[in-house]
């Protein structure tokens, strides 16, 4: 019987199959780069909403910026906006009603708190919320441990619709508070909304939410 010679072909090992589809190069390596580009994108916005409902990491770093002698009770969201030094932390209660706190660093810090506190400015939230607005603007002062710091109120819903709407979770009062320290270059105010209201906020209902935090001499 003739012998048959298999060359070295029988004695290699057999070639490892990639793991890189063809068809990802067939775009001149653009799709993988895509595919690369999504993946990395899906795992940031994972890690991003896994720390951002992290209640110890958010305490925390709102903690660096609003100390507290007893970390308050309930649940706490916060993030940060990439590349900006600008930071939000929600604190949501029971019966529509919840507080945040919104950080904002330097430059930015200090237009944004002039934009929010001016009670004549037409804000517009845009694409983020469709057509709403605030309305019923009043500007005041609160005595908070101490230091009388300025507040404004306001209720907001969509501009297409009156206070005479029937309510919803659109519609929404609201009485701010800016905490922002003498000579600080970190703006910082206290936002206490309560949704599918347009009765103004119980400055006393503000006084007890923030009693927790160290933002006085007057404990």
């Amino acid at each position: 019987m003739a012998e048959v010679d298999w060359g070295n072909e029988a004695n290699e090992a057999p070639k490892k199959k990639s793991r890189v589809p063809k068809w990802a190069w067939f775009c001149g390596g653009g799709c993988l780069l895509a595919i690369v580009a999504a993946g990395v994108v899906a795992v940031l916005a994972f890690n991003f909403a896994k720390d951002a409902a992290d209640p110890e990491t958010q305490w925390a770093r709102l903690a660096e910026v609003v100390p507290y002698e007893t970390r308050p009770e309930g649940n706490i969201v916060g993030f940060k906006i990439p590349f900006q030094d600008i930071q939000f932390f929600t604190l949501p209660q029971e019966n529509g009603v919840s507080g945040a706190f919104l950080i904002a660093a330097g430059p930015e810090g200090e237009d944004f708190r002039a934009q929010y506190f001016d009670g004549e400015k037409k804000i517009d939230l845009g694409p983020i919320a469709g057509n709403m607005g605030r309305f019923n603007v009043e500007e005041g002062v609160l005595n908070l441990q101490g230091r009388e710091l300025r507040t404004l109120r306001f209720t907001s819903h969509e501009r297409s619709e009156g206070d005479d709407k029937e309510l919803s979770p659109m519609h929404k009062s609201t009485l701010a508070v800016d905490l922002t320290k003498d000579g600080s270059d970190t703006a910082v105010i206290f936002q206490y909304d309560v949704t599918k209201s347009l009765a103004p906020v119980d400055e006393k209902a503000v006084v007890e939410f923030l009693a927790p935090f160290k933002l006085g001499e007057i404990r």
